[in-house]
Formats: structure tokens, C-alpha cells, sequence
């Protein structure tokens, strides 16, 4: 059946995406002289440390891993060589503020010989944070909470943390002036080489230049921070530094790794550009390029669409989900269709999924109280149509699937 293939393609896709050869590979011989500390920060921590612990076991000599609680953890030798700082996410934890503090302590009395790894990856912004002068843990909490529920592009979220947060916009690299910066990163960002590095976990490693956005975009920010706003608190450039950054991985690879997983399963793939703005309106537009989704063809976009939330209690759920049960009411009835939207880190949201598959006899009229409700998780569990990874090590946004059998 279309859906399984559909299921197992995506499965196999993350797989074999492995992020530890790839930094083993980027990283080359070890520092010769001089004090090595290493910072591995996001979904992806411990997966892209293991990596580096291959390509220079015994060099470093402070190992900091700051992450979502839903991530892979370390284990075994890459446990014992780390202090991890497990916290939350999308929102950050104390544990977070804990982690910037050790990190700050690392890093006191720096050399130019000393070098400081980054390994940076989605979820990064919520796992390391310092708030601003007069702002408290709590105060970036609601702020952080507030900026989500707006529906924000990723973009523009990590530059309005920047007005929030010590740590982002450069503020790693100028704390660890007069150190070498190396920054290893798996990108969550669309776009090219400078949106990645000044967008990604707030742009902790750049001397930050803030990219345009929206003028309505820039309104939301505004409403939403007050007098904490970007525009009031660039940071000054930092120390005389020596810095690389290097993007390992991007949305790309996962999308194109899934389109040879499809095409091995025995269908035609074609690209469909990438999955941006609200679930609503892509699910529209997904029901509309259903029509022209040939028997045997398969088509691929990725991405991360946005969801805005009302005020109030809520469900269970997230933006793939939500957005699968969407289209899965507009496909009813239709037969030999499929589509499939899961997250590539496995969590999708709050939801224990990564997203779902759903086909034209996944309704059931159940399905409008879980979107009024915010609560496509258990409906999807109910059904049967959640795909189920855990966390798979990697944040490479969404990838969508809209497939029809032969």
C-alpha cells in the first residue's frame, strides 16, 4: 500500500543520515597546542560529539552538551567524557542558563592558541541562554512563549530572541575571545550559507548582521517584545577573533536522501519547491497539487510551516500533525492517495510522534473537535496514521509527501 511506502522511506531516509562520520571527517588533525573546549548545543549534540571523540579522542579538555530533554542523549564513552545539560524546548530551562554559565567558565583566561568547537544545531537557541540585564529566566520564558504563539517564522524568531538573550547574536564568540571559534554546524535553515550562520540557535558564533524581514513580520516582534525589541540591542563587534563555520548538513540532504528511499520503493519523484507559511493555507495548496500528482509519482518538498495558537487551554499535538489531519479531511474518499508530513528529529511539537501518513479513508468526523482543540495527537494514535521514530539525533526541519499509487 502507497502509505507504507511512503512509511518506510522516510524511516530509512533518517537512518542513514548520520551526522558523527560527518564531523569526524570536517574536523581534521587536532590543535597542536593549547586548551580545547568543546560545546556540542542542540537536537543533534550528541550524535555530532560522538564524532568529534572519534577524530580526537584525548584532545579536549573541557566537553559541555547542552540539549532538549527530547533528544538522544549521550552515552557510554561520549557520556563519560561530558557534562550534559538536559533542558527544555521549545522554551528554555534553568538548565539552559546553567550550561551558559559553565560554558563562561571554560572559557575564562583564553589564549590565542586555545580553540573553542562549537557543534551547532537545531533547538540550540532554547538549550543555551543567558536573559539580559533586567530581564529573569521567567521574563524570556513568556516572551519566548509569546513570540510563539505568533506563528513566526524561524527566522525571524531566533532574531528576536537576540534582543533577549546574551548568548545569542555573537555572544559566544565574543566570550571566547581571543580563542580560535570553529563552528560545526547541522543547519535547520533554509537558505544560503550567510542565513544559515545568522540564523541558526540565534547566531551564537557570528560577528551578527540582522537579515531583512517582513515589515509586518517586524511588527509582530515588536508587539510582542516592547522596549527588548532587536533593534534596540545589537551587540557591539566582538574581540579581534579567529572564527570558521562550517555547515555539514542542511534540509536539503534529508529531502534528498528521502527521494532515493522513494525511488527505490518504485516511484517517479519530483520536487515541490519548499513548505513554508501557515498549515492552513498549505494544506490548501497541498489538496490543489494533488490533482496533478500523476499515478506512481511521488512528490517531495521540505520545510517547517507555521502554526499559531489561541489563547487558552490546548491539546496534544504539532505542526506536522495538524497539518496531516488537514489534508487527510480534504483527501476523503479518494483512493490510492497518500501524504505524509513528519518532523526529521522525530518530536513534532508536543506530540510523542513525528508527524503522520494519512490516506483518503483516514477521516472520521472525530477529526474536527482534534483541530478545534489543537489535538491531533491522540487522534492520529487512535487511527493508526502517527509515525512513530523517537528522537532520531537529527533537526533537518519537515519533509512532505504527497504520493498517489500506480
Amino acid at each position: 500500500m502507497i502509505e507504507m511506502v511512503l512509511r518506510r522511506a522516510f524511516t530509512d531516509a533518517l537512518a542513514s543520515l548520520r551526522l558523527a562520520p560527518r564531523v569526524r571527517d570536517a574536523l581534521g588533525p587536532a590543535p597542536p597546542a593549547g586548551r580545547v573546549t568543546v560545546v556540542a548545543v542542540g537536537k543533534s549534540a550528541a550524535p555530532m560529539l560522538e564524532g568529534l571523540l572519534q577524530a580526537w579522542p584525548d584532545r579536549a579538555d573541557t566537553v559541555l552538551v547542552a540539549r532538549p530533554e527530547r533528544s538522544v542523549p549521550p552515552s557510554g564513552a561520549t557520556l563519560a567524557r561530558c557534562e550534559d545539560f538536559a533542558g527544555g524546548h521549545p522554551l528554555p530551562a534553568r538548565s539552559a542558563v546553567r550550561a551558559w554559565e559553565r560554558l563562561c567558565l571554560a572559557l575564562e583566561g583564553g589564549r590565542p592558541e586555545d580553540t573553542v568547537v562549537v557543534l551547532l544545531s537545531g533547538g540550540a537557541s532554547a538549550s543555551l541562554c543567558a536573559p539580559r540585564p533586567g530581564l529573569t529566566l521567567r521574563d524570556l520564558q513568556r516572551r519566548c512563549e509569546a513570540l510563539l504563539r505568533a506563528g513566526l517564522p524561524i527566522e525571524a524568531l531566533n532574531r528576536a530572541r537576540g534582543g533577549l538573550d546574551l548568548a545569542k547574536h555573537g555572544g559566544l564568540l565574543r566570550r571566547a575571545a581571543p580563542a580560535q571559534v570553529r563552528t560545526l554546524a547541522s543547519a535547520d535553515i533554509l537558505g544560503d550559507d550567510v542565513s544559515v550562520m545568522h540564523t541558526l540557535g540565534g547566531a551564537p558564533t557570528v560577528h551578527f548582521q540582522p537579515l531583512p524581514l517582513a515589515p509586518e513580520v517586524n511588527a509582530r516582534i515588536a508587539s510582542v517584545l516592547g522596549p527588548w525589541g532587536w533593534e534596540h540591542s545589537l551587540p557591539p563587534e566582538p574581540p579581534e577573533a579567529s572564527q570558521t563555520y562550517t555547515i555539514l548538513v542542511r534540509p536539503s540532504d534529508a529531502r534528498d536522501t528521502l527521494v532515493a528511499k522513494l525511488t527505490e520503493g518504485g516511484l517517479r519523484v519530483t520536487l515541490g519547491g519548499t513548505a513554508t507559511g501557515a498549515v492552513e493555507t498549505l494544506a490548501e495548496a497541498y489538496l490543489r497539487d494533488f490533482k496533478t500528482v500523476a499515478p506512481g509519482e511521488a512528490r517531495v518538498l521540505v520545510g517547517e510551516p507555521t502554526v499559531t495558537l489561541p489563547e487558552g487551554e490546548l491539546g496534544v499535538g504539532g505542526r506536522a500533525g495538524r497539518l496531516s489531519l488537514l489534508v487527510s479531511r480534504g483527501l476523503t474518499g479518494q483512493r490510492g492517495v497518500a501524504f505524509l508530513a513528519a518532523g526529521t528529529d522525530g518530536v513534532d511539537g508536543a506530540s510523542p510522534h513525528a508527524g503522520a501518513v494519512v490516506t483518503g479513508a483516514s477521516w472520521e468526523e472525530t477529526g474536527a473537535d482534534a483541530l478545534a482543540r489543537y489535538d491531533d495527537a491522540p487522534w492520529h494514535g487512535r487511527r493508526g496514521t502517527a509515525v512513530v521514530t523517537g528522537p532520531t539525533g537529527l533537526n533537518l526541519l519537515d519533509l512532505h509527501v504527497l504520493a498517489r499509487a500506480a
